[in-house]
């Protein structure tokens, strides 16, 4: 009986993962293609020449902007993006 719980809960946890995927995915489609660029260079292209992690201050050069004004942009960006995966989350 024990198996089957523990069976259960990993299928639980997976179908719960691919929801979030799924709404991440469809979630990261409606940013707007500024948005996207500002998430895709925060976490996935954060690495300088010598492989470390960028700084908000360089990050922001990229968009001439300050480290603030970078920061608070990013930090709208996230709040929107949490609110359409929630959104999204729904639907599957």
């Amino acid at each position: 009986e024990a198996y089957f719980s523990d069976e259960n809960a990993d299928v639980v946890k997976v179908i719960t993962k691919e929801r979030l995927h799924k709404a991440l995915n469809r979630a990261l489609k409606e940013l707007t293609a500024l948005e996207q660029q500002i998430i895709d260079d925060c976490f996935f292209n954060d690495k300088d020449e010598d492989g470390n992690r960028k700084t908000y201050t360089e990050l922001a050069k990229k968009y001439n902007i300050s480290r603030q004004a970078y920061a608070k942009r990013l930090n709208k960006i996230l709040i929107k993006l949490r609110g359409l995966i929630d959104f999204y989350y729904e639907d599957f």
